[in-house]
């Protein structure tokens, strides 16, 4: 028992250390560094003294989502008592959020404890509203800035510290011989810019900003601003900016959120939001904006809101605003109304942000400031509209909605799907011209140009598709998960191409693969194969791909698809260093010829030529390596144009490739996106051609929502969780009732029908239904797949219980609507056990921090297989079936098409 209890505090030690490791990690610019999903906050109302009863609850937030990206600035404005602190307080942790998940590079810092916590405050500080009330009297300037010092002396060492706050207190604009003043000795300005020092002590990543200015006179605020735009060029700090003060919010803003009641009523970049409000709230708060200008505040429509905002403790149903709205109708009450995204908005490029040279002047604020200068200390633009005739917010009085645009109110994506996130920042390094009223549009001939642009793509057929940034690089033996195949498949040919109908391996490069004793094979590449930058296709090419995925040196995550070649035990040895360069088992013996030698017999050898893995390299692959890896060169029927990390890849279609199979249209862009919701959401308002998963909570309104355009095609997938077995407390013996109890605690048929609304069928085997009985398909589960609670809660006791008491059910969170069906399944398994606790759903940031996480992860073949669907925690290896069988479902624009879930 005690080395049991060793063993335990390693493995927690150890994911303790990898949980900290994932915080430290560094996040590229432009890529998502907090999401926000469904953040609540409830506050208890109860009655009685000695025997208190909850009676009802204040909903402070709830259901805030947003993400939060890397070098952004995100504003959040509305009225007192809208959540905006309390959110801010939520994603300190300062209050423990009653539902909902705050994501930090993947990790719910929700529910995270000791040294992950404690990594996580060291990279999100806060600057606090009052810094009056936020600095303590007693202590000097030097204790409040070096107090951080103490909690993470790793930081700045005891002696080096009185230095280090002095350097915060001259990065502030303060002198560093104020450090032994204390607080009470300063000006307003000078007390936020010590909060803000203090904020910096640690270099986080994140700094909330909690109405940083509001209790500062004007020229101050300015001083402040100004101060916090320079620090973030110079920290690359991503800020969440609170404030009431809407000329101040979009200067300093990438993106502005509008919160009312306790939930996000809008969210886009400053230019949808100030010159292209969607809600009618959004509306009415910028038409209050003070307008200096007489004439122009003659011309203006003020928009007076009728009635008080409803209490949390009892908000309106449906659309929480419907109350003091002019639009509202009778469904408001029931379901919370659509917001048409701006035509101006619907087809743009998806941006990611811009770097920027510390020292250089802040170049991508250009676009807010009335010239390409800084802003001096004391001056602010002015207000929305102010000093010139200003906008009437747009309103449509015949009570309709842009159908083809509609985007879900409070949704992550309602007015800034992930592609306009992007696209804002990347439009920030491109000044537009002011006009004389001052309003900014972009010039005539840009605006002509892009439009020109848009009617040539569609001209050239070129289809765009959702998609996910690959999790390496796109080396054909480093790439095996869906978003990086996804490209192989259409830049790379090989030996063998597998027909999407019936999955037959047929040849593609291969003009024959001959074999005496299914050990050594002759293979004979066709001739007039070239890549696309002209060089031939020859037997070495294949040689030395196979070489290079197969040495230890080159950290090719699929090296062990090569582990039947002979020889690939001294280029990849399970231990120590490699004793050879090439594998013995592979010879070129001419221009079009190679042999291959196995270590053992294996007939079907030529079917697994068709993976990726196998495909053919130019030798500039490996004279520019680099170079290769910026622009990735292959032989298949497009080439990659462009790529753009976070953003997009452009692929062209290649016109002399010598192949059957080419390219039926003029290219494909690839569009990234983080949240399937908002690809759903582009989808539906014609910004999209493709999305390769309908999210679950779509799929009742996928038929209405698409028509025809909407293809529900079976496919031989399976889905499946399987046991940590390299964990001692999930292999022992006799465990095998308990995971026949597991799978008896699932109700399959009920999550098949109400989450994903039959898409999908119920498993029996460890093959699809759609292969049949030639392909290997039989019910052989039995009982063992049908839903039995009694029969479960006493198979799971009889096998030893649940280890710890708890079943984790870990799922990359990145992408598709895995926490749905998870949920589902932990909710059918504690229901049936008669513990809420039983099962949980553990979300892991993408699944390459699962694979970093995994402690066998320097073996790929024995880690979860690769996918976008890949989860971890309960497969049965006796019942040998455990969860449904995927019958995939993908929606399609105008290009129709197969792929799978």
């Amino acid at each position: 028992m005690a080395d049991l209890g060793k063993n335990d505090e390693a493995v927690a030690a150890a994911n303790e250390e990898a949980l900290v490791a994932a915080i430290e990690a560094p996040v590229g610019r432009g890529e998502p560094i907090l999401q926000v999903r469904g953040l609540k906050k409830h506050f208890p109302l109860t009655q009685g003294i000695l025997f208190k009863k909850q009676v009802g609850a204040v909903k402070a937030v709830d259901g805030v989502s947003f993400d939060l990206y890397q070098g952004e600035t995100l504003g959040i404005v509305g009225e007192s008592g809208c959540g905006k602190s309390t959110v801010a307080k939520l994603l300190m942790n300062l209050e423990r959020a009653t539902a909902g998940e705050v994501f930090y590079k993947g990790q719910d810092i929700t529910k995270l404890s000791g040294r992950a916590l404690k990594a996580v405050r060291r990279n999100i500080q806060m600057v606090f509203q009052d810094p009056y009330t936020s600095l303590n009297p007693r202590m000097t300037v030097g204790d409040i800035i070096g107090e951080p010092f103490d909690i993470h002396p790793e930081v700045a060492p005891k002696g080096d510290r009185r230095r280090k706050v002095q350097e915060l207190l001259d990065v502030v604009g303060l002198n560093p011989e104020y450090i032994n003043r204390y607080p009470h000795q300063f000006s307003g300005g000078q007390r936020q810019r010590i909060g803000i020092a203090r904020g910096l002590a640690l270099n986080p990543e994140i700094i909330i900003c909690d109405e940083p200015v509001s209790a500062l006179d004007v020229s101050v605020q300015a001083q402040v601003i100004n101060l916090m735009e320079k620090l973030q060029d110079e920290f690359n700090l991503s800020y969440l900016f609170i404030a009431h003060d809407l000329s101040i919010v979009r200067h300093i803003s990438d993106r502005v959120g509008v919160m009312y009641l306790g939930k996000m009523a809008e969210i886009g970049t400053d230019t949808q939001i100030y010159e292209h409000p969607t809600h009618p709230y959004t509306q009415a708060l910028l038409s209050a904006v003070p307008v200096p200008d007489p004439e122009a505040r003659a011309h203006r429509e003020r928009i007076i809101l009728t009635g008080d905002v409803p209490s949390p403790a009892n908000p309106p149903s449906g659309c929480s605003f419907r109350t003091r709205c002019w639009k509202a109708q009778e469904r408001c009450a029931q379901e919370v109304p659509l917001l048409a995204v701006p035509a101006a908005f619907r087809a743009r490029t998806p941006w990611r942000p811009t770097p920027r040279r510390a020292t250089s002047p802040r170049r991508s604020r250009s676009s807010r400031r009335t010239d390409t200068r800084a802003v001096p200390h004391g001056r602010l633009p002015a207000p929305h509209g102010a000093g010139r005739p200003a906008r009437a917010p747009r309103r449509r009085t015949d009570g309709r909605r842009q159908r083809a645009g509609a985007v879900p109110q409070g949704d992550i994506g309602s007015l800034s799907a992930n592609r306009y996130i992007r696209e804002a920042l990347h439009a920030r390094s491109h000044a537009r011209q002011v006009g004389r009223s001052g309003h900014r549009r972009r010039p005539r001939g840009d605006r002509l140009r892009r439009r020109r642009q848009r009617r040539r793509r569609r001209a050239d057929g070129v289809v765009s598709s959702s998609w996910g940034d690959p999790q390496n690089p796109l080396e054909p033996a480093n790439t095996n998960e869906v978003q990086g195949g996804k490209v192989l498949s259409m830049i790379f040919r090989g030996l063998k191409q597998y027909d999407p109908k019936t999955g037959e391996a047929k040849d593609m490069l291969a003009e024959k693969i001959e074999t005496s004793d299914s050990t050594n094979f002759t293979v004979t590449v066709k001739d007039g194969w070239t890549f696309s930058n002209g060089e031939k296709v020859t037997a070495k090419s294949f040689v030395d791909a196979w070489n290079y995925g197969a040495h230890l040196k080159n950290n090719q995550k699929n090296a062990y698809f090569f582990g039947q070649i002979q020889g690939y035990d001294q280029v990849h040895p399970e231990k120590g260093e490699p004793t050879a360069e090439t594998m013995s088992g592979l010879k070129v013996t001419g221009d079009r010829t190679f042999t291959v030698k196995l270590t053992q017999k294996f007939s079907t050898w030529p079917v697994t030529l068709g993976y990726a893995a196998f495909a053919p390299l130019p030798q500039t692959f490996f004279s520019d390596h680099a170079g290769w890896l910026s622009k990735p060169v292959g032989n298949g029927p497009y080439t990659i144009d462009s790529y753009s990390k976070g953003s997009q890849m452009v692929l062209k279609k290649w016109d002399a490739y010598p192949g059957s199979d080419k390219a039926q249209n003029g290219g494909v862009t690839l569009k990234v996106y983080t949240d399937n919701n908002t690809a759903y959401t582009d989808l539906i308002a014609g910004n999209l051609d493709l999305v390769d998963d309908v999210p679950a909570a779509q799929l009742k309104n996928v038929e209405a929502d698409l028509g025809d355009r909407y293809i529900n095609v079976p496919a031989g997938i399976i889905q499946t969780l399987s046991f940590p077995f390299y964990d001692a407390n999930w292999n022992k013996p006799n465990q095998a009732k308990l995971r026949q109890g597991l799978s008896r605690a699932i109700d399959r048929n009920q999550i098949t029908e109400t989450i994903f609304q039959k898409t999908r069928t119920p498993a029996v085997d460890w093959t699809s239904p759609v292969l049949g009985e030639d392909g290997g398909f039989k019910d052989v589960c039995g009982d063992l797949c049908t839903y039995d609670a009694a029969e479960a809660k006493k198979l799971v006791a009889e096998g030893g219980g649940i280890p710890s008491g708890t079943m984790k059910i870990s799922y990359n969170a990145d992408t598709g609507s895995h926490k749905e069906w998870v949920d589902a399944v932990c909710n059918s398994i504690n229901r049936a056990l008669g513990n809420d606790r039983a099962c949980v759903g553990n979300p892991v940031g993408t699944f390459a921090d699962y694979r970093n996480r995994s402690p066998r992860r320097s073996s790929p073949a024995r880690s979860a297989p690769a996918g976008r669907w890949t989860t971890r925690s309960s497969r049965t290896s006796s019942s040998r079936c455990t969860t449904p069988t995927p019958r995939p479902t993908t929606a399609s624009g105008r290009t129709p098409s197969s792929t799978s879930w």
